[in-house]
């Protein structure tokens, strides 16, 4: 059973105005970083800091000694040159006051837990004063010797003492160079919280942490719950607050609430409390979950893995569980179903609209649509796509909004915090705080206090009030444009301030990222190294604005990533920018071999570089083999992955993406990632050739024998198909700026289009696609087809036999016009683009010449007897009449839409051709726009039963162009009965 929570709190005592840069430094930097290793152990840490922790009305040395008791046995002091404040009728200042009640009166074992700093005196006597005493007593003065003597009397009673040194700034008028100091302290303090007896048990063994990933995640649940509901107020939430406990309890027909409201209204924290009202319950099984409060909260599938464990624990069953995502969901509606007809089981999730936007998380199908009556549901969310799904189960859901503060709330909440730290507010600062336009919203006004607590002196206190803005959004660009950047705490290697660009480089890196990054990521980008561990104090002091994806970091509320991009990402240029610089690093790290496997650089390397425009990075990328191993399938626009079919990528690499490039440059980019993608695909084809033929056999064998293997051979023929599939619509759009490029890959990779066009109509499954890829490496010997412009059918029908196409092999014939009278120069080349009237007109015209041509032609397709006996001078025939006919068509008008000729063409080949003469209904017209020399296979679908049809194309060779006629042939019709002579 994990440990109860423990609170400790830390006395801090020492002069004010000289010290108030080691209590900053120690309340920044060291205090967060030390609550960071206690929060693991189930322990509180509260610093108890009274620079203005106490008013003018009060007795300063009653309510001193008030809060000493609250914090025994803890206790901190620091002194430097001064003496203190020596309050009216007393004989010693609040400072020796606090030390000699808080420790040296007190019992030895007491005083084991003090612990003192004194400032090296030269560092003292270096400090430039704007007034005498700011920083020293006068020599020789009565409070010099008092000084002294407490320091003397510190020494006698064998406390642990320690001199720490640092540096005067001029410029700045502070101490600084104070990172040794607050590294002893943060040692010091944390070894005597190990060594305390009642909380060594927390540090020993298999207490130290714990021992599974669920553990782990149940652990970081109630450590967000306790913190998230420490000193929680009520107040007027109590209604909805018992609506939704009555709601656990219920057996009503909705068993699912859903808690809407504003970011920063305090849902989670409401969600929390309920879960500690609930979690006595014996007779019930509670399971919570808030996303953001973990590595895998916001992951789905870990989700679930989480939810499924606890339902299993709960049934004392250890089998293993699944890690695909539908399994997992099945599993979890069947362990409801089991569990809820003994128990009742009441599951809260917090934050659904945070979850990581993969795998349809959103759409909520992952929920059961039918859950038992035992079973109670209560979420909570934005305003966002998840909540539309959960809305549209009218018989199952019921909402509740949560509303704002009310006044009286905000004064509880006010009262509480000051509670906490010890700390005062005057009746005037509390109007002023309550007066700013969203003292309404918990995240504002704990917020707020969060800053007014890092101050120095109560005077400052009214005027902070004013200056801090009234609204969410603009307190945080506060917090890191005035506070943050400007903290003397943040130093360079050469004692330089550089909170400035530091703070820019975290909001525009993180601000600029989809899904946040990981601390590791974060100091390669803003401080390789992080040497003086800047960038890891700086995620300490905004923790609670954090949030973890995984192993990745990001702003937990809308307002501070809002706030973020419009004040560090305001501009197209900034944005660009940022873009770059995150797609520089990934490279960089793919590259290093830095991000193994699908990591988070392969996920989001094509996003920023195709964000930031660059394109001939993105080309140079990809075509390296070892950083397209690496980048995740989805983030170019392929949905499936290593066995597994996920979701694409919608900001990812996609083919639309290059439209917006000039037609140049689009045309060399889509050619060259065609290029890429096709040569991927034939590198799978080679590993295809690995697995034993007939491959429809060897995929049911390792269906049933071995899983492991069948996942790899199924990942090889899913990848080729969606592989070649991708070059294959980049090769269409490189045609639309430059028809040779799109020419060069038909040659090139020819085999590849060909195998994709089969896959599209026949593959549905691995075996399905391992047959045609068997059927067509047969015919193709993974080479490119044979050029047949220029041969006559008979011809043609000899290279099909002599070379034993298969069946399944269908082939476009291209029989070239005669050449044109006007050599040296393509005529379509010649023909201006011309979409006007003349261009339609003269389209038209040239059409009608034209119709007459082709229906004799197809007449004679129509008349053609083709059989397995047909004599070769049939085919001779045959080929001279259509040769003569296709001399009749006249060249094409200098100004012509070539778009109306093509759809002209195919409507009258459909509709009057096709139904004018007796060709069968199997047969298939396509009009094309080839390239020189190129040759088309199947760019229209070719029914599996069709003989022979009319392929009529604009065509053009060097030298001539016009209008092309060619015989699609399914070479079924001339190999089947064991490929006899035709």
């Amino acid at each position: 059973m994990a440990a109860p929570w423990k609170t400790l709190r830390l006395f801090i005592s020492s002069t004010f105005r000289d010290m108030h840069a080691e209590r900053d430094h120690l309340v920044r930097f060291v205090f967060p970083r030390l609550r960071e290793v206690l929060l693991s152990r189930r322990i509180h840490l509260i610093d108890v800091d009274l620079r203005w922790g106490v008013t003018s009305e009060q007795d300063s040395v009653a309510a001193c000694r008030e809060i000493i008791d609250e914090c025994q046995p803890r206790f901190m002091g620091m002194l430097g040159g001064r003496y203190g404040w020596v309050p009216p009728e007393k004989d010693q200042s609040i400072t020796e006051d606090e030390v000699r009640y808080g420790v040296l009166e007190r019992d030895a074992e007491i005083r084991g837990n003090a612990f003192f700093y004194l400032r090296d005196e030269e560092v003292t006597v270096s400090v430039i004063e704007k007034q005498v005493g700011d920083f020293r007593e006068p020599p020789g003065s009565e409070n010099a010797r008092k000084l002294e003597e407490l320091k003397q009397y510190i020494a006698n009673a064998g406390l642990p003492v320690f001199t720490y040194s640092a540096r005067w700034d001029p410029i700045h008028e502070r101490l600084t160079g104070l990172e040794a100091f607050g590294e002893h302290v943060y040692a010091y303090l944390l070894k005597n919280i190990k060594d305390d007896p009642e909380l060594a048990d927390r540090f020993a063994g298999s207490s130290a942490g714990p021992t599974d990933e669920f553990a782990e995640e149940r652990e970081a649940m109630e450590a967000f719950i306790e913190d998230r509901t420490a000193r929680y107020i009520v107040g007027s939430r109590q209604a909805l607050l018992d609506t939704m406990t009555a709601f656990a309890a219920d057996n009503n027909e909705h068993n699912i609430l859903v808690v809407e409201g504003e970011p920063g209204s305090g849902k989670s924290s409401l969600l929390g409390k309920l879960c500690q009202l609930l979690a006595p319950q014996p007779h019930a099984l509670l399971i919570s979950h808030f996303v953001g409060a973990s590595v895998g909260s916001t992951d789905l599938r870990r989700t679930l893995r989480r939810l499924c464990h606890e339902l299993a624990s709960a049934e004392e069953s250890s089998d293993p569980l699944p890690e695909d995502i539908r399994e997992l969901t099945d599993l979890l509606a069947k362990l409801l179903v089991k569990i809820a007809a003994r128990r009742r089981v009441i599951l809260v999730m917090d934050a659904i609209n945070q979850f990581d936007g993969t795998n349809d998380v959103h759409g909520m199908g992952w929920l059961p649509l039918v859950l038992p009556p035992n079973v109670r549901v209560i979420l909570s969310s934005l305003e966002h796509t998840a909540l539309d799904a959960l809305r549209k189960r009218t018989e199952q859901v019921r909402t509740k909004r949560l509303e704002l503060l009310s006044e009286a709330d905000t004064r509880l909440i006010i009262a509480a915090f000051l509670q906490r730290y010890s700390k005062r507010f005057s009746g005037v600062q509390i109007d002023a705080l309550l007066a700013k336009p969203e003292s309404r919203l918990p995240l504002y006004v704990l917020t707020a206090l969060q800053e007014l607590r890092t101050l120095g002196t109560y005077e400052e206190i009214t005027t902070r009030i004013r200056q801090l803005p009234g609204e969410a959004k603009p307190l945080f660009v506060w917090i890191l444009k005035n506070r943050l950047s400007n903290d003397p705490g943040f130093r360079d290697v050469e004692d330089q301030l550089c909170g400035s660009s530091l703070v820019t480089k975290f909001a525009s890196c993180l601000g600029i990222s989809r899904h946040g990054l990981s601390q590791e990521e974060l100091v390669g980008l803003i401080d390789p190294g992080d040497r003086l561990g800047n960038v890891a104090a700086l995620l300490r002091l905004l923790r609670p604005y954090l949030m973890h994806r995984g192993e990745l970091i990001d702003f937990f509320h809308s307002q501070l990533r809002e706030a973020v991009e419009n004040e560090f990402l305001q501009t197209e240029e900034e944005r660009q920018l940022g873009h770059r610089v995150l797609g520089l690093y990934f490279m960089a790290q793919v590259r290093a071999q830095l991000c193994p496997g699908r990591s988070h650089g392969g996920r989001e390397l094509l996003y920023h570089l195709q964000s930031a425009a660059m394109w001939d990075q993105i080309v140079s990328a990809l075509a390296d083999s070892s950083v397209f191993g690496c980048l995740s399938p989805s983030s170019y626009g392929v949905s499936y992955d290593s066995g597994e079919f996920t979701t694409v990528d919608e900001g990812g690499l996609r083919p639309e993406a290059l439209r917006d490039l000039p037609s140049k440059k689009r045309s060399k980019v889509a050619h060259s990632l065609a290029a890429i993608f096709a040569g991927q695909a034939r590198q799978l084809l080679d590993r295809a050739m690995s697995f034993p033929q007939p491959w429809p056999l060897t995929a049911h064998r390792l269906r049933q024998t071995d899983s492991l293997a069948f996942a790899k051979y199924r990942d090889t023929f899913y990848s080729f198909m969606y592989l070649s599939e991708m070059g294959f619509n980049y090769s269409n759009i490189s045609c639309d700026g430059s028809r040779k490029r799109s020419s060069q890959f038909l040659h090139d990779f020819a085999d590849i289009v060909s195998f994709n066009d089969r896959f599209e109509r026949r593959g549905h499954e691995e075996a399905g696609l391992s047959h045609q890829l068997e059927h067509l490496t047969n015919s193709f010997g993974r080479r490119k087809l044979v050029d047949l412009s220029g041969l006559g059918p008979h011809e043609i029908f000899e290279i099909a036999q002599a070379r034993q196409w298969s069946k399944q092999t269908v082939q476009v014939i291209a029989v070239p016009p005669p050449e044109s009278r006007s050599s040296g120069e393509s005529q379509i080349d010649a023909c201006k683009e011309d979409v006007d009237k003349d261009g339609i007109e003269n389209a038209c015209a040239w059409v009608a010449d034209a119709k007459p041509i082709l229906k004799k032609i197809s007449e004679l397709f129509a008349a053609m007897k083709w059989s397995e006996s047909r004599p070769a001078q049939d085919a001779s025939r045959f080929e001279a009449d259509i040769k003569s006919l296709i001399a009749q068509f006249k060249p094409l008008p200098e100004v012509v839409n070539r778009n109306q000729i093509k759809s002209e063409l195919d409507r009258y080949l459909k509709a009057e051709v096709h139904h004018g003469v007796p060709i069968p209904d199997d047969y298939e017209y396509s009009v094309i726009f080839p390239e020189p020399g190129s040759l088309w296979c199947g760019q229209r679908p070719v029914k599996s039963c069709s003989r022979i049809g009319l392929f009529v194309a604009m065509h053009e060779r060097e030298g001539y162009g016009g209008l092309s006629v060619g015989v699609l042939v399914e070479p079924e019709l001339i190999l089947e009965n064991d490929r006899k002579s035709i």
